[in-house]
């Protein structure tokens, strides 16, 4: 019986010290080694920069941590990040300008509702307009297509098509065909801008 035993407790020795055991326990210990010294402060920052440091003094003990134990999933899922020119960046600053302005002027006509714009505000959003329309003319298409493929695209013949319409409207007494034309122009730009721009990578302005 002694030797019966004996024998047990020796099968449990060897199986428990198993190379396979140890190189589980080693998988293990790396994975909270990485999370801890590592994706730990990483999310830590990277929350507390997008949040706002208050957010993070609330919250920053619960969202990264979560996040830092779960590291391999945001490892597999990331995308590597472009790399920008300072030219390239610079050439962005005019697609950025033209989409302020843009937004001005589609908010100007939103809190229109209809009614008759005076002649001060007439003239702004002419004037927004032709911002617009100039800096989206600054932009290299070819700059975009690196953002997204289909981009230039739909920015050439939507975006910049719409504000030329518009303006050519203007030229001609406010032709209500180029006007609708412009609009229909518009629509498609921002429908598909809302559809794709997840897959839109810009570099973060400054």
């Amino acid at each position: 019986m002694e030797s019966e035993d004996s024998e047990k407790e020796e099968h449990k020795v060897t199986k428990a010290n198993s190379p396979l055991a140890g190189l589980f326990s080693l998988v293990i210990y790396l994975y909270f080694i990485i999370a801890l010294l590592f994706a730990f402060p990483y999310f830590n920052y990277q929350y507390a920069r997008q949040n706002g440091f208050m957010n993070w003094l609330l919250l920053g003990e619960i969202v990264p941590t979560a996040q830092s134990f779960i590291w391999p999933y945001y490892l597999i899922n990331s995308k590597p990040s472009l790399a920008w020119t300072e030219a390239e960046k610079q050439n962005l600053s005019h697609f950025h300008k033209s989409d302020n302005a843009a937004r001005k002027v589609q908010q100007m006509a939103n809190n229109s509702n209809g009614s008759n714009l005076s002649q001060a505000e007439i003239a702004e959003y002419l004037s927004l307009s032709r911002m617009a329309l100039s800096e989206a003319k600054l932009v290299d298409l070819q700059v975009l297509a690196k953002a997204h493929p289909d981009l230039p695209y739909h920015y050439d013949n939507e975006y910049i098509a719409s504000f030329e319409m518009y303006h050519r409207s203007i030229a001609g007494n406010m032709d209500m065909a180029s006007q609708i034309k412009s609009r229909e122009l518009w629509d498609k730009w921002v429908d598909w801008f809302n559809e794709n721009k997840s897959d839109i990578h810009m570099p973060k302005r400054n």
